[in-house]
């Protein structure tokens, strides 16, 4: 859950492609222009991220998705 005086932003785009649809996450600290761009294929079951932005770990402690056939990708932060 957000907060108000959160000073952080997540956009979320689903968009349909020729090879299917593909989920696209825009995450990070408003007014700075760095982000992380993380791409989520449903087709091919893969999560992939833009490597010339942050690394999704920069942002979240864990992101996780679980697709239809219980396939999961992870990305998590070094402890």
């Amino acid at each position: 859950m957000l907060q108000k005086n959160n000073k952080c932003f997540v956009t979320v785009v689903l968009m349909e492609f020729k090879i299917g649809k593909r989920l696209i996450v825009y995450a990070g600290e408003k007014g700075k222009k760095q982000k992380t761009q993380i791409f989520v294929d449903t087709e091919i079951k893969r999560v992939a991220f833009d490597q010339k932005d942050l690394h999704p770990s920069d942002i979240f402690s864990k992101l996780e998705a679980t697709f239809s056939d219980n396939t999961r990708n992870i990305f998590e932060k070094n402890k």
